[in-house]
């Protein structure tokens, strides 16, 4: 017969107990969280005494819905920490457990146990003695730090130690409820991860603190439910800071990891559902140049794709974003590890990593050290298979058709938009206005009124300028072999097809009209790769596709050429 632990009970109890207790589950139920997650109480026995102030961690919840932890079944406390409620009680949270003979396997209950209150005298405690709590008292105070895994919203007072792994930048926002700032960040121990908030005061008081890579005793956060749609890390709960909150750098040498990645290899993407966030690392095999596109908000942003290779041979492209975009540095072919990318189906599989992920170039961990290893030896001499080509119609990293495909498979016709790539030539360009005087903020491309004083009023921003700027909408009908289309095209997609910028153009158009029309002429019969987005839109009860061009790029013809090569093979197998 197993033996249980005598005596952990009343160590546990009084906050003094060791992990590896050898204890019995004697009942488990489940609660209600309030908000959204269920918990589970446990009453756990030593033999002599119960105990049933025991919660398990949400992260072990699996091994309750499983019935892995069920009553009777033997089990070894390996982690937990004691937490300290409102009303002076204390709460044992399990934060790893073992079981080392389940229910079947035990004949019933071990023992006599009674339930334990304090004061209960006539039982072995050498339990408590055994392994005093190791963890470090916070600066200044005389409380313990507990582990990441350990927060939950019902806790009073705690103090975790971290280590920052990403780090936001300050973000505004303005409406009728007024103005606003917030940053956010993401820290991990040795136990998990979460992310953290900080709304304007607290930005305020801590931005220019917090370091990334640094460590932090952190404390007096408010714990909610996390919202998956906005983080990616592993953690039921985030934290926001408030005026109670305190963050003091770490000081001393202490062992926190510097980041926690569960990397998914890139040939496994192809099996996992669109949507996924996903951590992977690879070799960037190649790089794109950063380009602008406007957001439905008019505001500009900058993206980048690169395109990464790991040992599975799969290549896979990635598209960043803002200031990783401008600030990528691709010599070297550096290993690049990315935590928190979205898994999209567009042209096959991609990936794209938002200002919640986190990217690090060459990072000092192993997977990296193993990947470098393999590319120098053998990896430099592959080409690699991208994932659309297996998954889509075959060559590059988008999703190729005809314009005669468009519409024969009704693109832009569903609930959501759809994308394509094709290679079409410019057959006509409206030049009627094709330019608009916009506001001069960089923020805001809104057209502005003329108050014909010398000032011009922008709506939008509520103020009026000495200045504008120039911005292009421009109207052009695109031609394969198939078919012919109009698409519209912004800023950066226009000035790439009439090879001048909106500046220039708004110049020669109030003084060379006959220049600005040979502009024109000359972008006539140009051959790019057009990125467009198709949409069914209803005006005046009318309904058409709307097709937006979302980026122009000249015709690479080595890629093109192998892609009819591998399209002739395909259709000789047939």
């Amino acid at each position: 017969m197993t033996k249980l632990s005598e005596g952990a009970i009343e160590a546990l109890s009084n906050g003094t107990g060791g992990n590896d207790a050898v204890l019995q589950l004697v009942n488990i139920r489940k609660i209600d969280g309030g908000s959204g997650l269920p918990r589970f109480r446990v009453m756990m026995s030593d033999g002599l005494h119960t105990l049933s102030s025991f919660m398990l961690s949400t992260q072990l919840n699996v091994m309750a819905e499983e019935n892995r932890l069920a009553p009777n079944c033997i089990c070894i406390l390996k982690k937990h920490v004691t937490n300290i409620l409102k009303d002076k009680r204390r709460v044992v949270i399990i934060l790893e457990i073992e079981v080392i003979k389940s229910a079947d396997e035990v004949a019933g209950k071990i023992g006599e146990p009674t339930p334990y209150t304090e004061g209960n005298k006539g039982f072995n405690r050498d339990f408590g003695k055994k392994a005093p709590s190791a963890m470090p008292s916070t600066p200044g105070d005389s409380s313990k730090v507990v582990p990441i895994a350990s927060l939950n919203p019902y806790q009073s007072k705690w103090t975790i130690r971290a280590r920052v792994t990403n780090k936001s930048s300050i973000r505004t926002w303005s409406n009728s409820r007024g103005d606003g700032k917030l940053f956010s960040m993401e820290i991990v121990d040795e136990s998990g991860e979460i992310r953290v908030t900080g709304f304007n005061q607290e930005v305020d008081k801590f931005f220019s603190l917090i370091e990334v890579g640094k460590v932090y005793y952190v404390s007096k956060g408010s714990l909610k439910i996390a919202n998956k749609q906005y983080t990616s890390v592993k953690n039921d709960y985030e934290m926001t800071l408030n005026g109670d909150s305190s963050i003091i750098p770490c000081e001393e040498d202490c062992d926190v990891p510097v980041l926690q990645c569960d990397f998914v290899s890139i040939g496994d993407l192809e099996n996992r559902e669109k949507d996924a966030i996903v951590d992977v690392i690879g070799v960037c095999k190649s790089v794109d140049e950063v380009t602008r596109l406007t957001t439905k908000s008019n505001r500009e942003v900058s993206k980048r794709t690169i395109n990464l290779m790991d040992m599975s041979g799969k290549l896979v492209s990635v598209t960043l974003w803002g200031e990783e975009a401008e600030q990528f540095e691709a010599s070297g072919q550096p290993i690049v590890a990315i935590k928190g990318a979205k898994l999209s189906d567009f042209g096959g599989r991609s990936l794209s990593a938002s200002f919640s992920s986190t990217l690090m170039i060459n990072p000092d961990i192993p997977e990296a050290y193993k990947l470098r290893g393999w590319y120098d030896k053998v990896g430099h001499a592959m080409d690699g298979q991208s994932l659309t080509e297996v998954k889509g119609s075959g060559g590059g990293l988008t999703n190729w058709k005809t314009l005669a495909d468009v519409k024969t498979e009704h693109l832009g016709h569903g609930d959501k938009a759809d994308y394509y790539t094709c290679i079409a030539t410019i057959v006509y360009l409206r030049k009627e206005n094709c330019l608009y005087q916009a506001c001069p903020s960089q923020e805001c491309n809104k057209k502005v009124v003329d108050q014909q004083n010398g000032m011009f009023r922008c709506e939008k921003c509520d103020k009026e300028f000495p200045n504008f700027k120039y911005r292009l909408i421009l109207s052009a009908n695109v031609a394969d072999y198939a078919d012919n289309q109009w698409v519209t095209c912004f800023q950066e997609s226009a000035e790439a097809i009439l090879g001048q910028n909106a500046a220039y153009l708004g110049q020669l158009k109030d003084s060379n009209e006959a220049a600005f029309d040979e502009v024109f002429q000359q972008a006539n019969f140009h051959t790019f790769v057009f990125r467009s987005r198709v949409k069914l839109e209803t005006y005046n009860d009318e309904s058409r596709i709307k097709a937006t061009v979302m980026e122009v790029k000249p015709v690479d013809h080595k890629d093109y050429s192998k892609r009819l090569i591998m399209n002739i093979r395909k259709l000789a197998a047939q």
